[in-house]
């Protein structure tokens, strides 16, 4: 039972954070493509930004199915998430995209 409660409470934590960006802000798709065999590999990227949330929700999936098609073992991962993986041991090359609001940055914040 406590599982049950975690795993509700963590879904409605997320709910309450996908949710809580403003209808009127712009939604930018990111992308992070990492390289094993280079360690310096692994920064976050604008691929493009769309007027609405369902616009990026949209580009993200075409974007997963595209993957699918290239013969990357692709999944969704979070609300707005997309992991995908290709290659093994030192030559596994690792992706991400994910739908943020604009006023969202993967970076984490700028130092001054």
């Amino acid at each position: 039972m406590k599982t049950f409660r975690r795993v509700s409470l963590s879904l409605l934590f997320l709910f309450a954070f996908a949710t809580s960006a403003s209808p009127e802000c712009a939604w930018v798709l990111w992308s992070e493509l990492t390289i094993a065999a280079l360690p310096e590999s692994g920064e976050w990227y604008v691929l493009t930004a769309y007027p609405t949330m369902q616009d990026c929700e949209a580009a993200l999936a075409k974007e997963y199915l595209r993957l699918k098609g290239e013969g990357w073992q692709a999944y969704y991962v979070q609300v707005r998430t997309v992991f995908a993986a290709k290659g093994k041991g030192e030559r596994i090359t690792t992706t991400h995209y994910r739908c943020l609001p604009d006023t969202v940055d993967p970076r984490g914040p700028k130092g001054k």
